[in-house]
C-alpha cells in the first residue's frame, strides 16, 4: 500500500509540475524534471507530447533548448492541450 501510494503521489506531482510549466511561456525544464524525479518527461510523457507535436502546439525550439512548452496556438488551447496528459 505505501509503494502504491508512493507512486501516485509521484505521478501527481509529475503531472502538477506538467500542468504548472504549460500554463507558462518557459515550460517545463526537462533537465529539471530528471532531476526532480529521476524519470525522463520525454519517457513517462512520449505520447503526450507526440500528441501536442500532431496538433501543432509544441514549441519545437523550447523543445529543441530543453523545455517543454506549448506555442502560441497551444497556449490558447491550454486545457486542450493538457487533457493529453490526463488520458
Amino acid at each position: 500500500q505505501a509503494l502504491s501510494d508512493y507512486y501516485i503521489r509521484s505521478f501527481e506531482e509529475m503531472f502538477e509540475t506538467v500542468m504548472l510549466g504549460l500554463r507558462t511561456l518557459s515550460g517545463v525544464s526537462l533537465r529539471e524534471f530528471f532531476r526532480r524525479f529521476d524519470v525522463r518527461l520525454e519517457e513517462i510523457y512520449a505520447e503526450p507530447v507526440a500528441q501536442l507535436r500532431r496538433a501543432g502546439w509544441l514549441n519545437e525550439t523550447a523543445y529543441s533548448s530543453g523545455f517543454l512548452a506549448l506555442n502560441g496556438k497551444g497556449l490558447d488551447l491550454q486545457n486542450a492541450a493538457l487533457q493529453f496528459f490526463l488520458s
